[in-house]
């Protein structure tokens, strides 16, 4: 599911920069015919997570293009280096990953995150 997320947020990003538009022109199934859709996440109160997702992928392409970013897992057994959950445990976990921002041409940062995981249901 967040494959397809990610995926579609990428689609639909690519799509405004092609036709010149801003994240604020897009608009559901719902606002037109009233038919509930996307009714996964409108259901799911989802929607306003998934448009958050298409922002940061219109971001990359708009005001970080040239530029390359990579997240390397320090804990892949739980997180992969996509930032994808794979692993839950009985207890809370403190996750690590390096996210490096470079252009090519010389410009390398990195620096050091954590996430707090929790415990499985």
């Amino acid at each position: 599911m967040y494959t397809t997320w990610h995926r579609t947020a990428k689609l639909m990003a690519s799509l405004l920069v092609k036709y010149n538009l801003q994240v604020s022109d897009i608009k559901q199934h719902y606002d037109y015919s009233g038919k509930n859709c996307p009714q996964t996440l409108r259901r799911n109160n989802l929607y306003a997570n998934a448009i958050s997702l298409v922002e940061a992928e219109y971001l990359a392409l708009t005001e970080l293009d040239g530029y390359t970013i990579t997240f390397t897992s320090n804990n892949l057994e739980y997180v992969d280096n996509y930032g994808r959950i794979i692993k839950l445990i009985d207890r809370p976990i403190r996750v690590g990953y390096l996210v490096t921002v470079s252009d090519g041409k010389g410009y390398n940062e990195s620096v050091f995150l954590y996430s707090d995981l929790p415990a499985k249901p």
